[in-house]
């Protein structure tokens, strides 16, 4: 801001300074005193000409003159003498009224208008106030809103399958299939649907530091030992026939399929190419059974993958071999199994997926012999392993239809397609592995729970005594075999519970509450011996891959020529 001796004539400095040098000191102390310009009205303030007469005939803070009767007054050199008593006394009392005045400023008209017009321009931030002592009447407050299910309705299909629908006789089984739709639109207003778990206390479980150990040769016999070639593996659903994932030598192809014939030890290779190889397509895995096979092919460069079926005569000679399902990289390269006449495969979305709790898993299946691929079971979310092929059925471990908290294991029955028995797994937790016996499901868990009760540890989990499909399993003894697990569970006959430990295969009489493990061979691979067989059988079927002894200097082996993959066959005393 400009100075004022710079808006000040030149001619006028010196007077000025003289007038200002001959003033009291008290006039100088008033000049120093007085208000800052931040004390000045604004320049949103009226004009002057609307202003009280008093507020624009004041003189400045201070006492001081305006500028324009300032500049008069130097004209006239009225300032060079100082001012006498009586008009500093006039001065003050002017002052003072004029303070008096600019505490009422501005006009309450004024006022008014500035208020109104800051008022329009705010914004409102809540309903408005009622004036003090106004009655108001009291409204209805608004309803709270409905918040939406986090998962989808079942179908009438999956709510069939739940555990309350095999609680039901014959005639409310049928019944609850008529009404399907009215199970429904109960769920739909549910929000919180009651789901009933499996319910296992600590008192009824028991584990093998219960049984006796009995000598492996008093229970079971040998009837067989064969050599197939390293690193063959095996899976049993069968009485007569193993299927074989065989290795290969060169290039293309990398692995063939075979059967493996219990009684004799022979195996044949009836599959020796993809059916796909030309497209590059290579055998990815392979399940069998006396009746037929079922195999994965994949294209690993296109992610491309096949699932195809073909029908057996007397275990060799595959016949009818087709594509009965085909996919990418979206769906997982499904997980097989070969039960009786039918050919069963998962489809599901890929686990890194962003959508893989909502996106619909499927069982699926085909004839060996002929007929195209159907869905037998379907619900939203990825289950949590691969099925199990027992002896007439197969087992599943999909997501509860009301909630993917939850994991159910299902029984398909092999000669109708539809689910016979079904159980609810507590809140999350995950099984790695099932199965189907005598006594109905059996369940396998990696890890431990802080809650559960009796089903909490880690280990494989198996009633201990009989049970009816579509009965509950809450309050029956069950047996807990306290490993890490790494098969699948199976029984040979109707008492024996067959298990893989650490090295060994351990069968388990949950009758009688004793024991018995196999002796494993020499030189074998890290888990030592295996357990090849699911679901109830004759017969029990154990692998080995060994190999020859390494030396002790180099830490490897001289040669493979005694390398082989070591088959035993079990069967009861």
């Amino acid at each position: 801001m400009p100075s004022r001796n710079n808006q000040r004539p030149h001619a006028q400095q010196p007077a000025r300074k003289s007038a200002r040098n001959a003033r009291p000191q008290q006039a100088r102390s008033s000049r120093i005193g007085r208000p800052s310009a931040g004390a000045r009205p604004s320049a949103a303030r009226p004009k002057a000409a609307s202003r009280p007469k008093a507020a624009a005939a004041r003189p400045k803070a201070g006492g001081r003159p305006a500028a324009a009767s300032r500049g008069a007054a130097s004209a006239r050199g009225a300032r060079a003498k100082a001012p006498s008593r009586s008009t500093r006394g006039a001065r003050a009392a002017a002052a003072a009224s004029n303070r008096s005045a600019q505490k009422k400023r501005p006009a309450a008209a004024a006022r008014n208008a500035r208020g109104a017009q800051g008022a329009a321009a705010r914004p409102s931030v809540g309903p408005v106030r009622p004036k003090r002592d106004q009655r108001v009447k009291q409204t209805k407050p608004p309803q709270a809103q409905a918040r939406p299910s986090a998962y989808d309705a079942p179908t009438p299909e999956a709510a069939m399958v739940t555990r309350r629908r095999f609680l039901v006789g014959g005639a409310a089984a049928a019944a609850v299939a008529v009404v399907g739709g009215a199970a429904v639109a109960a769920s739909q207003q549910s929000d919180a649907p009651t789901i009933e778990t499996l319910s296992v206390s600590t008192d009824d479980v028991f584990t093998i530091d219960s049984c006796t150990q009995v000598d492996a040769s008093s229970a079971f016999k040998q009837e067989g030992a064969y050599s197939l070639p390293y690193g063959t593996l095996i899976w049993s659903n069968d009485d007569a026939f193993a299927a074989c994932l065989l290795p290969t030598d060169t290039a293309s192809p990398l692995a063939q399929g075979a059967l493996l014939n219990l009684a004799t030890g022979k195996y044949e290779t009836v599959l020796k190419n993809a059916n796909g190889a030309s497209d590059g397509f290579e055998v990815y895995d392979f399940r069998a059974t006396s009746q037929g096979a079922v195999w994965i092919e994949a294209n690993i460069f296109e992610n491309q993958w096949r699932v195809l079926a073909g029908s057996l005569s007397n275990g060799s000679s595959l016949q009818n071999a087709r594509i009965v399902d085909e996919g990418d990289s979206s769906i997982e390269t499904p997980a097989i199994a070969a039960v009786g006449s039918h050919a069963y495969w998962i489809c599901q979305p890929p686990s890194s997926a962003s959508d893989a709790k909502s996106t619909e898993a499927q069982l699926k299946r085909a004839s060996f012999s002929s007929g195209d691929a159907e869905v037998v079971y379907g619900t939203a979310g990825r289950m949590a392993c691969a099925p199990y092929a027992a002896s007439d059925g197969v087992v599943i471990a999909p997501r509860h239809p009301d909630s993917t908290r939850y994991y159910q294991l299902v029984r398909v029955a092999d000669d109708s397609g539809q689910a016979t028995d079904a159980i609810t797994l507590p809140s999350s937790m995950k099984p790695t592995e099932v199965g189907w016996g005598p006594n109905g499901f059996s369940f396998c868990f990696e890890s431990i729970y802080s809650y559960g009760d009796g089903i909490a540890n880690m280990g494989t989990y198996a009633p201990a005594q009989a049970h009816s499909q579509g009965a509950s399993y809450d309050g029956g003894s069950w047996f807990r075999f306290g490993r890490t697990p790494s098969a699948e569970p199976a029984w040979c006959g109707n008492s024996w519970l067959m298990l893989k430990s650490t090295q060994a295969v351990v069968g388990v009489n949950v009758d009688n509450r004793t024991y018995c493990t196999f002796d494993v061979p020499s030189g074998p691979a890290s888990w030592g011996d295996y357990l090849c067989t699911t679901g109830v059988h004759s017969r029990i079927v154990t692998a080995a891959q060994v190999g020859k002894a390494t030396s002790e200097a180099t830490g490897q082996s001289d040669s493979t020529s005694d390398m082989k993959c070591s088959v035993r066959v079990w069967k009861t005393v």
